[in-house]
């Protein structure tokens, strides 16, 4: 190629428009020019020389709107300018993550109306620069002619310059790209093949802990890792490999599976897990916190922009074969996923509990006492609890009425080191002509809510019933009971008083006529653990 020879790009200038339009999030972008370098890397590495690793070197310049995209391998080769250049020719192998011929291009444009690659193949003394600015292209017909510059040295790199972003990059968004190529490209991290540095800051993944442990069903048998390996044939052909396990910590945005094709992951990145349904259940369920796996998928195709798998037809097939082996034996991950808890009360915590709410509840139907716990002598007079049992006597809501309180069943010798958690304390009493029976207890919650209302029985649903029959459940396997009531008597007279303060209220305005007044409980209990997620 000589100075004054130019490319004709031509056949691609209809699509160039296009491509800054494209739903790419900012990592999935990056990552078109990080395969690039792989596919470059892995191609020619040992032909010329060795390398121990692809090196890429992003870096970003806020100030100048300037972003940049260095790698270490061995350029691109004169020949294979024109097509690297023309959107839409695919490479002679396809085998790679370079596939569809338009990476480059469509994130450069989508990224920059002004950008720039400099490249010197391993093989020559000359370095190209491609200067691609739109609307120069534009005029020009698609004709791009590089500046050739001699050099003594062969290095061997590329270099592609973004300037004037369509769009900064903010703070939690720099966040994001570091961890969503740490997780993409987890596979050739490890493998020490690959490394990133972030405006020099190396990028790294690191695997989650696995849960080791007895079955939930037999505490006192033998501890496994619970982790189960996947390798299968759908129907198609397609191949299945990988594996499925439960997180030793339940995280609500890190569990799930990623899925991979030719170890660079296309779905399931960082916090944006595949959650199937069929596996994982609702958002509020022990599963969709813990199970997580890496899955390896060969046999479908992926979209240009390999952020996505095209399944067709056989996405329930995937999903119900995975769901067959992780459930099954040995191992049941859905079983342990859902049985298991991380924590339990010790003994002294669980009578403390008891006592608790033994005591807030018969202050609730005591129109004269005050409580008087193992725990909380010398109350005020004016306390919290006595100013909601004034308002459930009727002190502030004249509609309420009737007030019995009724002695538990089940109860037990406050010291009893046998005690059951699940004893309940009874009250009730009417407000506006209907009959509220009411039980507290403290239990271990299937979901992750830290506490519950619920009507025992379909009459009880009704919204014309004269009798109500309700169940407060406290979760004494939550990790706002777990982690601040162990031996903290003062930290469970408090929750208790507020979760019961709370669940009443919910009672007395759903008696009032306010329907949806339990979507403020659905909202606690999202705020409660999302707080307690992130301490």
């Amino acid at each position: 190629m000589t100075d004054s020879q130019s490319l004709n790009i031509t056949p691609g200038m209809g699509v160039y428009g296009y491509f800054k339009h494209i739903n790419y999030k900012s990592w999935y972008a990056l990552a078109e020019f990080i395969d690039n370098a792989i596919q470059s890397f892995e191609t020619k590495n040992g032909t010329f020389d060795t390398r121990n690793k692809c090196l890429i070197n992003i870096k970003y310049d806020p100030n100048n709107s300037y972003l940049s995209v260095e790698d270490n391998a061995y350029g691109i080769s004169e020949k294979e300018h024109e097509r690297a250049f023309t959107a839409g020719i695919p490479p002679a192998d396809r085998s790679g993550l370079s596939e569809f011929g338009i990476g480059m291009k469509s994130a450069g444009l989508w990224f920059s109306p002004d950008w720039t690659v400099v490249t010197q193949p391993i093989d020559s003394h000359k370095i190209f620069k491609y200067n691609l600015v739109e609307e120069n292209l534009k005029v020009s017909d698609g004709f791009l002619s590089p500046e050739i510059q001699e050099k003594s040295s062969k290095s061997g790199f590329t270099r592609i310059e973004l300037r004037k972003l369509h769009s900064q990059l903010r703070g939690n968004t720099i966040k994001k790209i570091k961890s969503h190529l740490s997780s993409i490209y987890r596979c050739f991290l490890k493998s020490n093949l690959l490394e990133i540095e972030f405006n020099g800051e190396k990028l790294e993944y690191i695997d989650p802990d696995i849960l080791n442990s007895p079955p939930a069903w037999d505490e006192n048998g033998q501890s496994f890792e619970w982790k189960k390996p996947l390798s299968f044939n759908l129907s198609n052909g397609a191949s299945i490999k990988g594996f499925v396990a439960i997180r030793e910590k339940g995280s609500t945005t890190q569990a799930g599976f990623s899925y991979f094709r030719r170890k660079r992951l296309i779905e399931g990145s960082d916090d944006e897990k595949r959650r199937p349904i069929e596996i994982f259940g609702s958002s509020n369920t022990f599963p969709y916190q813990r199970i997580f796996g890496e899955i390896h998928i060969d046999g479908f195709d992926v979209s240009h922009t390999k952020d996505s798998f095209n399944f067709l037809e056989y996405e329930d097939e995937l999903n119900e074969k995975i769901k067959e082996i992780i459930n099954s034996d040995p191992l049941k991950i859905i079983k342990q996923a859902n049985e298991y808890r991380a924590k339990k009360l010790d003994e002294k915590s669980k009578i403390e509990m008891f006592i608790a709410t033994k005591g807030i509840t018969e202050k609730l139907g005591n129109e004269n006492g005050i409580i008087n716990t193992t725990f909380n002598k010398n109350v005020p007079e004016n306390n919290l609890v006595s100013r909601l049992s004034d308002a459930i006597k009727g002190n502030n809501h004249p509609s309420i009425t009737g007030i019995n309180p009724n002695q538990s069943v089940n109860e037990k010798n406050d010291e009893s080191s046998e005690l059951n958690i699940q004893d309940q304390k009874f009250f009730k009493y009417s407000i506006g002509g209907v009959e509220w029976n009411i039980s507290v207890s403290m239990s271990e919650l299937k979901d992750s809510s830290l506490y519950s209302i619920e009507y025992l029985d379909k009459d009880s649903e009704n919204i014309n019933s004269k009798v109500k029959n309700i169940r407060i459940l406290i979760n004494s396997s939550h990790k706002l009971i777990l982690d601040n009531c162990n031996n903290a008597p003062e930290a469970i007279n408090v929750t208790q008083i507020l979760l019961l303060a709370i669940s009443t209220s919910e009672i007395i305005m759903t008696a009032q006529g306010h329907r949806f007044i339990g979507l403020l409980r659905q909202r606690i209990n999202e705020l409660v653990n999302n707080i307690v997620k992130n301490n």
